[in-house]
């Protein structure tokens, strides 16, 4: 009866059963046509919601990260010390270096930079010394030929502290007459600069909210408890993917601070969309030189490249002046441009991704960075 009811007749004949068959088939692809179709479009409809709220995220963490950045500002109001080195100091100093031991203790004393009032230094003795070899030569405590000499002449004190990066950011530093580092730690850090380019001050911030209350240096907080904590000190280095890369049997205590010193040689990179060893191939004018800082440089005067996977002319195009022009553009894709920039081709490719990988997406994991670290 069911037969009849939904075919008519029951069938007779092998003709009339495998048209049957057939008709049951057809009927059967058509409605799981429908059934993928509506699919489809109600994947397509959440990917472009998806879409536009990792978009409205995006806008909100930067409103966020302002907000923080301005609260710790306001903490450090009072720890603003201003200081001047003029002609007359620099003669004290140079009479104090050829004192000796006693000398050098009173200039050391005298910077500031050391003893109950100072919150941390941003120097690495051993460190300088390998840099400069004639420093041991010169038989001064690297610190005391630090701040006599080799400030002034333009040495960094420490793997994150880009003398040649700072000196762009402290405006007012020739006017003082302090040596970067000394500004920096009485000064400068006060004011949200940053002593090197792979440390993004307002990033870190975001992370370490208690900061704003603390009023501690943000690098020195990061090499005191936020690199063992995995804390990123930028757009641009993500220290559990960096981690990732090094053998079984080696471990870092500083991320950051072992890709400024050797890591980039080695080829290791620091995020999925920075490649090094591409990047030095294809920019050979690099050279020795730590590359993403060079990529962020080189960036202010014409697109570059940091890896295959992203086209920075391409980006630049589609963003227009929507930009965050404080970033470079990598670190603008990474902080929501991936969802936010206005081409409607650009905008499918983004509602595209978030449908075909909504888990992914919701991470916060922009569609290059997927692929670029080996998704599919």
């Amino acid at each position: 009866m069911a037969k009849v009811k939904a075919f008519g007749a029951p069938p007779q004949t092998l003709q009339d059963k495998v048209a049957v068959i057939a008709a049951r088939q057809a009927a059967f692809r058509d409605e799981a046509q429908r059934a993928q179709t509506s699919e489809g479009l109600t994947r397509k409809r959440l990917g472009v919601a998806l879409a536009s709220v990792l978009a409205e995220k995006a806008q909100a963490d930067l409103r966020a990260h302002d907000a923080q950045f301005a609260r710790y500002l306001d903490t450090l109001r009072g720890r603003l010390r201003p200081d001047r080195r003029n002609r007359l100091r620099r003669r004290i100093e140079q009479v104090l270096v050829r004192l000796g031991p006693i000398g050098h203790r009173c200039l050391l004393q005298w910077s500031g930079l050391i003893g109950p009032q100072s919150h941390g230094l941003l120097f690495d003795a051993q460190w300088y010394r390998r840099q400069y070899p004639d420093v041991s030569r010169s038989g001064l405590e690297p610190l005391v030929h630090y701040l006599v000499f080799g400030g002034d002449e333009g040495r960094s004190p420490h793997p994150l502290f880009d003398d040649a990066y700072y000196r762009t950011v402290a405006t007012d530093l020739g006017a003082t007459g302090l040596t970067p580092l000394a500004h920096y730690e009485r000064i400068g850090f006060a004011r949200g600069l940053s002593p090197h380019l792979l440390f993004d001050v307002k990033f870190y911030l975001a992370q370490a909210p208690d900061l704003a209350a603390t009023g501690e240096t943000p690098v020195h907080h990061y090499m005191r408890v936020g690199a063992a904590r995995d804390l990123s000190p930028s757009r641009l280095f993500q220290p559990l993917f960096y981690k990732q890369q090094l053998a079984a049997d080696e471990t870092i205590a500083n991320p950051l601070l072992h890709y400024v010193e050797q890591g980039f040689a080695r080829g290791l990179r620091p995020h999925p969309l920075f490649d090094p060893t591409w990047f030095k191939a294809t920019y050979p004018e690099v050279g020795a030189r730590e590359p993403v800082s060079y990529f962020i440089r080189q960036n202010t005067h014409g697109p570059v490249d940091p890896s295959p996977w992203f086209d920075t002319a391409a980006y630049l195009r589609a963003r227009g002046e929507g930009r965050l022009t404080r970033l470079d553009p990598l670190s603008d894709y990474l902080a929501g441009g991936a969802w936010i920039y206005p081409p409607p081709q650009h905008q499918a490719a983004a509602s595209a991704f978030a449908a075909a990988f909504p888990e992914v997406a919701a991470m916060g994991l922009t569609p290059l960075e997927h692929w670029a670290a080996g998704g599919s």
